[in-house]
């Protein structure tokens, strides 16, 4: 019965590590219980069984019941404490040139009447360079701070950024 658990382990732990480097090329995680859970299940009822039955002398009945316990326990705690807030956290440096309308940017490659410049967008924890044109094909200058109005195809448009303040200076 000891080389039933070893093998078991054996098998669980490689697709363990197997499915940690593949496991988001399935949908397996969809499930009321996922594979990962089931392996974790798995892995730990056979470790605990040939670990109980390599150091006592207990019965195999009573060795497979306690090592269930202890792996439903423990895979209890790996779900609900690790894998839970793993899923539903949101956090994330992805995002979409349709995300980054109504935020400004900085001219760095002058933004000629009617062509393209470069604007520089702080995007996903860093900075973007985009392409960039007139929102209503005006000249901007080097270093302008500008406010993206649209996207499209690929371009941003933009327009000079004026800020609230300066009109209620008027």
């Amino acid at each position: 019965m000891q080389e039933i658990y070893f093998y078991a382990l054996i098998i669980c732990g490689v697709l363990s590590v197997l499915y940690a480097f593949f496991g988001d090329l399935s949908d397996a995680g969809d499930g009321v219980i996922s594979f990962s859970t089931l392996l974790a299940f798995l892995t730990l009822t056979s470790a605990g069984g040939f670990l109980f039955h390599y150091l006592t002398s207990w019965n195999e009945v009573l060795i497979v019941f306690i090592s269930m316990v202890i792996a439903s326990i423990l895979t209890f705690a790996f779900y609900y404490f690790l894998l839970v807030p793993l899923s539903s956290a949101e956090t994330s440096v992805a995002y979409s040139d349709a995300q980054l309308a109504g935020q400004t940017a900085t001219v760095i490659v002058p933004i000629p009447s009617d062509g393209f410049g470069e604007i520089l967008v702080k995007a996903g924890g860093g900075n973007v360079p985009k392409r960039a044109a007139g929102w209503s094909n005006e000249e901007i200058e080097y270093g302008k701070e500008v406010l993206i109005v649209d996207v499209k195809d690929g371009t941003f448009l933009v327009q000079a950024y004026v800020p609230i303040l300066s009109f209620q200076e008027k």
